[in-house]
């Protein structure tokens, strides 16, 4: 997901799709199937969509306090969650 995607699910307040972002599902592939030999892949831009993540598109882009305070209300309630 991209930082503008982020900002849409924040602006349109879709905290439904906000919160299956925080669940991650991943998907082992079989590299032997493509390549020869085995190794290691990892991805260079790799983000854990969490609580934080959004926390830090409100902040770094501005977005209108009105959506900031419901994202707040909705999902930063426990303290793990602000930590």
């Amino acid at each position: 997901m991209r930082d503008k995607d982020a900002i849409q699910f924040l602006k349109q307040r879709d905290y439904d799709l906000i919160r299956l972002t925080f669940t991650k599902k991943v998907t082992k592939l079989n590299i032997l199937l493509f390549f020869k030999k085995t190794f290691s892949l990892k991805s260079q831009n790799y983000r854990q969509y969490n609580q934080a993540y959004y926390e830090e598109i409100l902040i770094d882009y501005g977005v209108e306090s009105r959506v900031t305070l419901n994202y707040r209300e909705r999902f930063l309630v426990s303290a793990e969650e602000i930590y």
